[in-house]
This record gives structure tokens, C-alpha cells and sequence, in this order.
């Protein structure tokens, strides 16, 4: 496939944000290339993604198992990669605003990395609750080992598919707490499979993100935070924003954490882009 977009397109800094929350046995980055497995429905395979040199495009490669499912893979990897960006209305909006032009500059194009599945990435944010990115990854890949299923691809280090609502339910909190889990987390992973399961990430079209927020944070163990950062990611909403995230705050003061109130103030200006702002702080933090 060749998915089109909007130029520019800020590719390695999309690749740097997925770098580090890669899910293990089921994601990786080569050079400039994505690669993970994938399942919809009973189809399952993997892909590999890379930019198109001669065109505003990024060319998708899908093995056998994926094809009678293309165009959920389309829509899927346009999704992840956030294709239908405006990169200029965006820019308009926010690319004359002291804290982000810098970063903007930098790097043209910046997207908001998306999530292949809107249950996978609700895991993953659950389990970086509080604690570091690398800790979450490590507990993200004693998951996938625990309940994934194997998976063949001609790449050594992919050899699992994503975790489902079904494998997490079939684990007792007792389970998942012999993962590393705290059991107040393992508790969390539990009520949102059995949501999800339920259909409760159907949200009906229209809904606004706001309304889609207080949902998710109506769930056990679902604060504002990762009620955003599911809205934001895999739900494509793109005024949410993780107000109570730290490193946004400390974005936002320059160096000193605010708090999450004044983030939260402070980002008004932003809207109804928030979701880009959020972006372009955390690739201010990066070196």
C-alpha cells in the first residue's frame, strides 16, 4: 500500500516518540522502519512501514495473512500514524506560540503518535500509571508472554500478537500481581477488559471528547490522565490533553512543575489543537 498525506510529515520524531513505549515481542523500529504484528479479527500477520522516498507517502508492506483485511489495515495504519493531519491549519494555530514554535520549527509536521488498537493502547497506559516509560515497557512485555499469542514473521525479535480483553480477563488479580503488577493496577486491567469486552470503546460517533473522558474516568482505576491519554492517542481526539501529566507541566513552566491546574488554564490557548501541543512539549523534553 501507499497511504498519502499532508506534507510535512516530522517522521523521525514520530518514530523517536514510539521508540521508547514499543511494545516488546509484538513491536520494533529499524532505522526509519516500523514493524509489528497484527490481528483483526481472525486475520493475523504483521507489516513494516516505511517512507516513500519518491512520494508524500508511506508505503506499507503486509504479509499474506492481512490482505482480505487491507482496508482495516489502511485505516488502521493512517490512524496510527496520524495521515489526516493538517499540518498546516495546525500550524496556523499554534506555530506563533512562545513554548512550542521552537519545537514546531524543528521539526515541521509533528504528529501526535497514534495506537494500532484502541484496547492495546489502553493497557498501556494503565500500566504506565506512576511509574517511568521503561517500567512500563518492562511490565507490557512480562504481559504479552503471560496471555499473547504466538505469532510467526520473518523478524526474530516479533513473534507475539498485541494482548486482547479476552487474555487479560482470563488472568486473576493474583495473576497479574505475580507479574509485578500493584494490585490496585491489576484491578484497573481487569475492569477494562471486561469494558471493553462489553463494547464499551464503541463510542457512538459525534461524541466530543469531553463527554468520552468522563466515560473512561467513570471506570475503576481511570483517572483524568489516562482518560486523556486514551482520547488523545487512540481515539484521535485532538483537544485532549493530560493536563496532570509531568512533563507537560514541567514544560508548560519552563523547567518548574506546575501544577495541574495551571497546565490545564494554560492550555486554552492551545485548542482546539491541544492534543499537538501536548506533542511538541514532550518532544521539547527530549534532547
Amino acid at each position: 500500500l501507499h497511504l498519502a498525506y499532508r506534507t510535512p510529515l516530522a517522521w523521525s520524531a514520530l518514530l523517536d516518540y514510539f521508540r521508547s513505549r514499543l511494545v516488546p515481542g509484538v513491536e520494533e523500529i529499524v532505522g526509519d522502519e516500523y514493524r509489528r504484528t497484527v490481528s483483526i479479527g481472525d486475520a493475523t500477520g504483521w507489516i513494516r512501514v516505511t517512507p516513500d522516498p519518491k512520494q508524500c507517502a508511506l508505503r506499507v508492506e503486509a504479509s499474506p495473512g492481512v490482505m482480505r483485511v487491507l482496508g482495516a489495515v489502511q485505516t488502521r495504519v493512517r490512524r496510527l500514524f496520524d495521515l489526516d493531519a493538517r499540518p498546516d491549519v495546525i500550524h496556523e494555530r499554534l506555530g506563533n506560540d512562545p513554548l512550542l514554535a521552537p519545537v514546531l520549527k524543528q521539526h515541521p509536521g509533528l504528529r501526535v503518535g497514534g495506537a494500532w488498537d484502541v484496547f492495546e493502547l489502553a493497557v498501556r497506559a494503565v500500566l504506565g500509571q506512576q511509574i517511568t516509560v521503561r517500567a512500563a515497557t518492562t511490565l507490557s512485555a512480562r504481559l504479552v508472554e503471560r496471555i499473547a499469542h504466538h505469532n510467526e514473521t520473518p523478524f526474530p525479535n516479533l513473534h507475539r500478537l498485541a494482548v486482547t480483553p479476552q487474555g487479560v480477563a482470563s488472568l486473576t488479580v493474583d495473576d497479574l500481581c505475580k507479574l509485578g503488577l500493584v494490585r490496585a493496577r491489576a484491578e484497573t486491567l481487569r475492569s477494562l477488559a471486561t469494558f471493553a469486552i462489553n463494547g464499551g470503546f464503541d463510542f457512538a460517533p459525534g461524541q466530543d471528547h469531553e463527554s468520552v473522558v468522563a466515560k473512561l474516568v467513570a471506570l475503576p482505576g481511570i483517572g483524568p490522565w489516562t482518560a486523556h491519554y486514551i482520547a488523545m492517542r487512540a481515539l484521535r481526539y485532538p483537544d485532549a490533553f493530560p493536563a496532570a501529566d509531568l512533563g507537560l507541566r514541567k514544560a508548560i513552566g519552563r523547567g518548574e512543575l506546575v501544577s495541574t491546574r495551571a497546565a490545564e488554564t494554560h492550555s486554552d490557548r492551545w485548542r482546539p489543537w491541544r492534543a499537538y501541543a501536548a506533542a511538541a512539549l514532550w518532544k521539547s523534553l527530549t534532547p
